[in-house]
């Protein structure tokens, strides 16, 4: 029996109790309880629930809103501190555990054992339906958690004693270090600087942190120069090391609770904090050509990444001997190497992080991969523990604007709706007035559609594109590596084809027997055309394609990575004469027996492909050059628009 809010809940049979009162919970409300209950006061991304809960399923897009509403009622939360909400992000449930006594040790044992067993069997259900590879041989994410919240960017974390030690970037040219503390969620800001050029760094043992800030001295040296500052977290007094110099420290490493090694420029010293004015300089190996990043290794030993001369990627191991590093083995490196990009997960274990995937390294050796399904650029910081990492979730608001051009050629934008989340490849439905589009307002990046009101489609795995049916009663998407079909009445449809699809192109329907999908293939880009009746693929084209339209039977127009217009006419490949020497901007769509064809010089044509003619429609600007659809009567375009840029700190938790 679980007590909460002084309210006893049988986790097995859902009954609620209060006094004489018994409320008999909903399955999907316990469920959603239960779920926050277990997560011991962490946040649970709303993403989270939604896949544990309503895995694979279509609900309505308030069906999470509305159990967190019957718990908040039936707990008795009306001022919402009880289950709190972080807007854009999830749900905590604010509570210590404590178990009923009505119950025997026994008894609670029997009833936990059995619920641990039945989350146990839900787990590897959904395994075996979503993983077509149940043991994995490396190490898999299991769930991205956020640790900060704020609007303004928190980055270059790092983890020790309990406390998370981070910059914020609260205005231009002004920066704070925050600490954190992990157990009671208490932060408390500890310097203010225009700019810190490292990221803070735990001293092993005690209770104190180094960082490197920006300042400015007086004459006779009058240029910006890199301060390193220790400060106890304790007392939280502060101290200047050494003298406020150049080059600038951009990365701190503890060797011991009195040396650290700085890393300066492509230099590396060697510094006491007990005579600090006397660093020491370290000669780098030969093939050392330019250093990004240094690991602790052991107390002697370093791990060093960068580049070599001839421009490989390389992880060094080595050891400090007096003021020469010398090498102990050196590894290649999958990926370009990048700031804080490598943590040591144990002596015998890193882990390297390259374009949202990360890379495991087992006794120097790649052993293994797993890419990170987020629309956010994800850099590792830190390790808490061998099982959790610490990293910053950087990304970029996108809004869909929608601009309608009048017969005089001048136009209006609107957003299509208020949101603060990551939102693009919006599309108009064909035949209809909606428009549908993708967005992680609910946690990752879904299928939403809105007319008056947004409405989200999809509750699953990420959605990582989309096309309407040509008759828009349905669409279809690419999700999780698979192929789904959406039917505007909420049946959906996997379907099962012998390739792994990158991009949607179009879909092409002449009749009943005669319909079909243009893609592209995930692992070359070429171009595929998928028989939705035989479900059989044909590859139209063996080579790299950006994106294609079909624009009359057996007629193709596509464009490579050159940004030329060309035309597919069987086997014969030709360029499009009517755009010689211009440029596509991005995409271009079949609309009304026509291709609209924006160009790299910000101008829209009309292009007629039986005659070969083009008509001039209109001019855009930066705000909307990236068009993700357009319609002809009346002229108006859908784009997605750039905005600010955000950061945050999350904990990968690894399996």
């Amino acid at each position: 029996m679980i007590v909460i809010n002084g309210k006893r809940l049988d986790p097995v049979t859902g009954e609620l109790t209060y006094k004489d009162k018994v409320i008999q919970l909903e399955p999907k409300v316990l469920a959603v309880l239960l779920a926050l209950y277990e997560a011991k006061g962490q946040l649970v991304s709303q993403q989270t629930l939604l896949d544990s809960i309503w895995h694979n399923t279509v609900v309505a897009p308030n069906a999470l809103q509305r159990c967190i509403t019957q718990l908040r009622k039936h707990l008795d939360d009306d001022d919402k501190t009880l289950i709190q909400t972080f807007p854009k992000k999830g749900y905590r449930l604010c509570h210590k555990p404590r178990y009923s006594k009505l119950l025997s040790s026994s008894t609670f044992m029997l009833v936990s054992a059995c619920f641990l067993v039945l989350l146990f069997a839900l787990w590897l259900l959904q395994k075996l339906i979503t993983d077509p590879s149940v043991f994995p041989t490396t190490k898999q994410i299991r769930q991205v958690i956020p640790i900060t919240y704020s609007k303004a960017s928190e980055h270059s974390g790092t983890y020790g004693h309990d406390h998370y030690a981070y910059i914020t970037d609260i205005a231009p040219q002004q920066q704070v270090l925050t600490v954190l503390n992990s157990t009671t969620q208490q932060s408390q800001v500890l310097l203010n600087a225009t700019h810190f050029f490292s990221a803070p760094a735990f001293a092993p043992q005690s209770k104190r942190l180094l960082i490197s800030q920006q300042r400015k001295p007086l004459q006779p040296q009058p240029h910006k120069c890199s301060q390193l500052v220790l400060i106890n977290l304790t007392t939280t007094k502060q101290q200047d090391v050494g003298n406020c110099a150049q080059p600038f420290i951009e990365k701190i490493l503890w060797l011991s609770e009195d040396r650290v090694v700085l890393l300066a420029s492509n230099q590396l010293s060697m510094l006491s904090l007990a005579s600090p004015e006397q660093a020491q300089s370290l000669q780098l190996p030969n093939d050392v050509k330019r250093l990004v990043d240094i690991q602790l290794h052991d107390a002697n030993t370093v791990q060093l990444s960068g580049v070599n001369p001839t421009g490989e990627a390389k992880l060094w191991l080595v050891r400090i001997e007096g003021n020469t590093l010398n090498t102990l083995n050196t590894q290649p490196l999958p990926s370009p190497t990048s700031r804080t990009s490598i943590v040591k997960l144990n002596n015998n274990q890193q882990i390297h992080a390259y374009n949202n995937q990360l890379f495991f390294y087992q006794d120097n050796k790649l052993t293994g991969q797993t890419l990170i399904h987020s629309p956010s650029k994800i850099e590792l910081n830190d390790v808490i523990d061998t099982n959790t990492l610490l990293a910053t979730q950087a990304y970029q608001d996108q809004d869909i604007t929608e601009r309608r051009f009048d017969d005089t050629g001048k136009f209006q934008d609107h957003f299509i709706s208020e949101s603060e989340f990551i939102e693009g490849d919006a599309q108009y439905q064909p035949n209809a007035q909606s428009i549908a589009f993708l967005s992680s307002r609910s946690g990752s990046s879904q299928l939403w559609i809105t007319a008056t009101q947004p409405r989200q489609l999809t509750f699953a795995q990420p959605v990582s594109n989309f096309i309407w049916q040509q008759n828009g009663q349905a669409v279809w998407f690419l999700s999780d590596a698979k192929l789904y079909r959406l039917a505007m009445d909420g049946q959906l449809t996997m379907i099962s084809i012998p390739v792994t699809l990158k991009l949607l192109f179009q879909h092409v329907e002449y009749s009943s027997t005669n319909s079909y999908l243009l893609a592209s293939q995930d692992n070359n880009n070429h171009l595929l055309k998928i028989d939705l009746n035989t479900l059989t693929v044909t590859t139209l084209l063996n080579e790299p394609v950006n994106w294609a339209q079909e624009a009359q039977q057996n007629v193709v127009f596509f464009a490579t990575q050159t940004g030329y217009l060309q035309r597919l006419e069987g086997h014969s490949i030709t360029q499009e004469s009517a755009f010689e020497d211009q440029k596509l901007q991005w995409r271009f769509y079949y609309r009304d027996s026509r291709l609209v064809v924006p160009l790299k010089d910000q101008t829209i044509w009309a292009f007629d492909p039986t005659e070969h003619s083009k008509q001039f429609l209109s001019k855009y600007d930066e705000r909307v050059h990236l068009v993700s659809d357009i319609k002809l009567t009346p002229l108006s375009l859908l784009a997605t628009t750039a905005s600010e840029h955000h950061a945050n700190l999350v904990k990968i938790i690894i399996d």
